[in-house]
């Protein structure tokens, strides 16, 4: 046999580079095709316990399969290599339906070997999250230093498991930007060495039973930190002064833990980026106005609520109209005399809570006619008086005005006013006249509370012979009369009835 030419040779092998490139994108390693390969293996055999299963079906031992279009794969378009690799869920879960449980049998947690992970050299985001993995070797996870992106989020490791990494250890992640670790079972605090992860733009930790003080200054040092979301632990003491150093926040979720001391402007004062707030069910205390973060621009969510009502919000006197335009606002439980005058200037509204304060004056009508796509209103246990004066509202869901001083009648076209509506709850009002008849137009309601009111009339037949997605009625503590169990009534959901006194 004749060699082949050289023009020829490199002829054949642009044609075998060209056959390579799909859509632009070169074909997987083919140690990492096998490294997939193996790592499959050892998932059947670990996580469903051998059985037929069907396991990350697109992972098949076939010549020219080329990895990269393998689902849960993703691979550089230049140089081929696996630099995504998701195995969140595995196998899948109807999380919709049922609880998270544990993947194998047992419903014990597993060990899952990164070693098998060692043929990903340009490997930059892994996802391990919802696989109750309990242990990870550190060493074997030190491995993976090109990593830019780690879920571990609703697994069962321990801070046992995670914290005990060195100064050196956390140095070998220097490219890490994102770090979930939520809805596990960690403990304790945040590793003081923590500002080690000198990129670190996220860190995730809620849903876990941490319960200390915020790490100081370690947390302070992670000056590229974008999202701080812990909320939904047992974190304690006052919020570092030089939190409010974290210049490119845009995310601080705090909610649900128990920081106390005060909560002033200056928390957030240099957070220029914030775009979301949210300190509630705290023992934050003290005075804070509104009118200190008219500057952030950004801004899009505010939720400043306290436990036992020792925040007080200062919105008396506010002058200026803030830069932000927010989505949504909850000032619960913050003292408040007046409605906020801010609003006024808020057009892009979605969710507004201002229940449990001090607030009086008309039902504030005004609010829904500046913000055309508010879905939820909560206005409970206030001092708002005179009529319900609502425009057609055809996108709200929640409406809860109960525990006010709302009188006169219900408006005739209720109902077409607010078809969407699946909550209405108008109890311990003054509300007098008769339950309009439109009110069966609301086919969508799961919630009706007209409960201590002075309704009277009968119940209109339409309520109960249309709004079949009910589930509570409460129309105790009124003057209704007459028939309700009627051949119309058609209420096979309701599980909470209250029609007496």
């Amino acid at each position: 046999m004749n060699e082949m030419h050289p023009l020829k040779l490199i002829i054949v092998l642009n044609l075998v580079i060209l056959l390579t490139q799909i859509d632009g994108r070169k074909a997987c390693y083919e140690e990492e095709r096998k490294g997939l390969l193996e790592l499959k293996s050892y998932l059947k055999l670990h996580v469903v316990n051998g059985s037929e299963h069907a396991l990350l079906p697109s992972w098949v031992d076939e010549p020219n399969n080329d990895c990269c279009g393998w689902e849960r794969v993703t691979c550089n378009s230049t140089t081929g290599r696996v630099v995504v690799l998701s195995l969140s869920n595995v196998p899948e879960y109807d999380l919709v339906n049922t609880s998270f449980q544990c993947f194998d049998g047992a419903g014990s947690s597993s060990y899952l070997n990164i070693s098998l992970f060692r043929s990903f050299d340009e490997l930059k985001a892994l996802n391990l999250s919802y696989n109750c993995i309990k242990w990870i070797e550190n060493q074997d996870l030190l491995r993976l230093q090109q990593l830019e992106t780690l879920d571990l989020s609703f697994n069962r490791f321990t801070s046992a498991d995670i914290v005990g990494l060195s100064d050196q250890d956390l140095i070998a992640f220097g490219r890490l930007e994102v770090l979930d670790l939520s809805h596990n079972q960690l403990e304790g605090g945040i590793p003081q060495n923590i500002g080690k992860l000198s990129s670190l733009k996220a860190l995730y930790l809620a849903y876990n039973q941490l319960n200390s003080s915020l790490p100081i200054p370690g947390l302070c040092e992670l000056r590229r930190l974008q999202v701080l979301d812990i909320h939904n632990n047992s974190f304690e003491g006052t919020l570092p002064p030089c939190l409010s150093n974290l210049t490119s926040l845009k995310i601080l979720d705090l909610h649900d833990n128990l920081f106390s001391g005060p909560f002033t402007p200056n928390s957030i004062g240099s957070q220029k980026f914030l775009q979301f707030i949210d300190i509630s069910n705290n023992y934050f205390e003290g005075s804070f106005s509104l009118n200190s973060i008219f500057n952030h621009s950004k801004l899009e969510v505010v939720v400043l609520e306290s436990r036992e009502g020792k925040l007080q919000i200062d919105n008396e006197d506010i002058a200026g109209i803030p830069l932000f335009q927010l989505k949504a606002l909850r000032l619960s439980h913050c003292n408040m005399k007046n409605t906020p005058r801010f609003l006024l200037n808020q057009h892009r509204l979605t969710r507004v809570d201002i229940s449990h304060n001090k607030l009086s004056g008309a039902f504030p009508s005004w609010l829904l006619e500046n913000n055309t796509d508010i879905r939820f209103l909560n206005l409970r246990n206030n001092s708002f008086s005179g009529k319900l004066d609502l425009p057609p509202w055809s996108s709200m869901g929640h409406l809860d005005v109960s525990y006010n001083h709302i009188e006169g009648h219900l408006p005739k076209d209720l109902g077409l006013i607010l078809p969407k509506l699946h909550c209405l709850n108008l109890s311990h009002n003054s509300i007098e006249g008769e339950l309009p008849s439109s009110v069966g137009a609301m086919r969508k309601l799961l919630l009706l509370d007209l409960s201590f009111n002075n309704l009277s009339g009968e119940v209109p037949k339409e309520l109960a012979k249309n709004c079949t997605e009910l589930h509570g009625l409460m129309l105790n503590n009124n003057n209704f009369h007459g028939p309700f169990f009627s051949n119309q009534f058609n209420l096979s959901n309701i599980r909470v009835l209250k029609l007496g006194c």
